[in-house]
């Protein structure tokens, strides 16, 4: 949850990616398939927030993984 934001879509993403196996998280990095999208929490919570084409294809994925 951030202050005048409320909670964040990319940040949910994340959590939840990392939970289904859809991203992986190697120490402190988070990786989408070969693609390191972050070092860090906050900085792959910034990438997927500029790259939506990004965001929106794993959150199809997880979507898609959720409801089957």
């Amino acid at each position: 949850i951030y202050y005048n934001q409320g909670i964040s879509k990319e940040g949910s993403i994340l959590d939840v990616g990392v939970d289904q196996k859809v991203l992986e998280k190697k120490g402190n990095s988070f990786y989408y398939g070969d693609q390191n999208i972050g070092p860090g929490r906050e900085q792959a919570r910034i990438y997927l927030k500029e790259h939506t084409e990004v965001r929106d294809k794993i959150e199809a994925e997880l979507r898609a993984k959720i409801n089957s």
